[in-house]
Order: C-alpha cells, then sequence, then structure tokens
C-alpha cells in the first residue's frame, strides 16, 4: 500500500509539459504502476518508507484520472501550475477584495483550482484545530463557493492566463502574511540585487542565524515544497 502526499487529491492540477514528480510513503518494499486514463505510463520499484517518483511529460488535459499503485484520483487537470507566495498582499483573499463580490458572482470555471498550503504556525497546530480553515491543504475551484477564498491577486492572473492560454490553470497559495519578505527570497540572488541588499541592510546584522531563523520560520510555506509538487527540484 501507498499513501500520498497531502497536495495530491482528487481535483488537483499538475504541471503540463514537464516530468511531474509524485511523493508519498511505502508500506513496504513493491513494484506499482502509473496509470492516465488507463494508459499506463511507468513502472516505479519501491522501498518502504519515503518514495519520490517521476512522470513522463504530458500535454494539457481536463478531468483525467490517475492511477498510481492502487491510489485513484479522479478529475484531474493537467495544465499551467503557478506558484502565489509571499505576504500579506499575496494572502489577500479575493472575498476582501474591492472588486471581490461582482468577480465571485460570475465565478464559474471548474478548470482554474488552488490548492492553498494550509497556514499552521507551530508544530502539531494542523492536528489539534484541523477546521482551522475549510480551504487549507486541499483543491478548491473558482465558483462561488471556491472563489471567496482565492488570493486575489492570484485570481485575477490566474483568469487572465486561462483566457490567453486556454488550458486549466493552477495556484499553490503559498504564503503567510507578517514574513519578512527576504525569507522568500533565495539568498544567492537578493545579494547581487542593490535594493534588496539595502533591504536588508535594515535589518541590521542579516548573516547567519538571523537569516537562518528567517528562512525557518516560513519553511512550511516556501516555494521549496511547491518546486517538488512541480517536479523541479530533487531536493
Amino acid at each position: 500500500m501507498i499513501t500520498l502526499a497531502r497536495p495530491f487529491q482528487s481535483g488537483m492540477t499538475l504541471q503540463r509539459g514537464k516530468k511531474i514528480k509524485i511523493w508519498g510513503r511505502s508500506d513496504c518494499e513493491q513494484t506499482v504502476c502509473a496509470y492516465l486514463n488507463g494508459k499506463k505510463l511507468s513502472e516505479f520499484s519501491l522501498s518502504a518508507g519515503d518514495f519520490a517518483i517521476y512522470l513522463p511529460p504530458q500535454e494539457a488535459a481536463e478531468g483525467a484520472v490517475l492511477e498510481i499503485g492502487g491510489v485513484r484520483l479522479e478529475n484531474v487537470d493537467i495544465g499551467e501550475v503557478w506558484l502565489a507566495g509571499g505576504q500579506s498582499n499575496m494572502e489577500f483573499a479575493l472575498a476582501c477584495d474591492f472588486d471581490g463580490a461582482d468577480t465571485i458572482s460570475r465565478a464559474d470555471d471548474v478548470h482554474l483550482r488552488q490548492y492553498t498550503v494550509g497556514r499552521y504556525l507551530y508544530v502539531g497546530e494542523r492536528e489539534e484545530n484541523p477546521k482551522k480553515e475549510p480551504y487549507f491543504d486541499r483543491w478548491i475551484s473558482f465558483g462561488r463557493e471556491g472563489a471567496p477564498f482565492f488570493s486575489a491577486v492570484g485570481a485575477y492572473f490566474a483568469r487572465e492566463l486561462r483566457a490567453k492560454l486556454g488550458v486549466p490553470v493552477a495556484l499553490l497559495a503559498c504564503n503567510l502574511g507578517g514574513t519578512p519578505a527576504l525569507a522568500w527570497i533565495d539568498r544567492r540572488i537578493w545579494e547581487r540585487d542593490e535594493e534588496l541588499c539595502a533591504c536588508a541592510a535594515q535589518l541590521g546584522d542579516i548573516s547567519g542565524a538571523l537569516y537562518d531563523t528567517m528562512v525557518s520560520e516560513v519553511s512550511g510555506f516556501t516555494a521549496r515544497g511547491v518546486l517538488w509538487y512541480q517536479g523541479e527540484s530533487d531536493d
């Protein structure tokens, strides 16, 4: 038996045109096959414990069925998956937007989706309060029920992308208001940017422990896990 990681659910969206990374846990040594709409994609030999596998790149698709080692995921889209990560300006919900009510009243697109990484602030909070927010850690579509919980910035961007590309579009909402901006940026990048270095200087000595602490504060929300999901990283 295998258990897939939390983002892999029915109703999810996967990135088109790139290797698809799937990870989870196997309870024993076994061989599993992956099927898309009944067509065999790959076969994998798993050891007991954590695993990560890659499925071959796929073209855009809607409402597919993905089966991996006996786990059946339905209504799976393949299209464009974008990270909506950062601070409160990205967290800001469509329900709170000036034009939000009108946009929500016309929301009717099951192939525009969002997965919100649960904003839990300490280890064990999810288990203590699993119903903290109804949209945490699950996929929702852009309908009247789900649209209010979309990132406002993300929703408007995703709608434009849908209209332009004509393929399924999804957001990975990975944000936490009040976190330091630099904690969301690779140190190797901001150290080469004059304006970001000036921002860092306002925080004082950002070398060593301070920067490590900043990054650890948002480690549950960083892009690293999202890049895993999109097959961009082997870390």
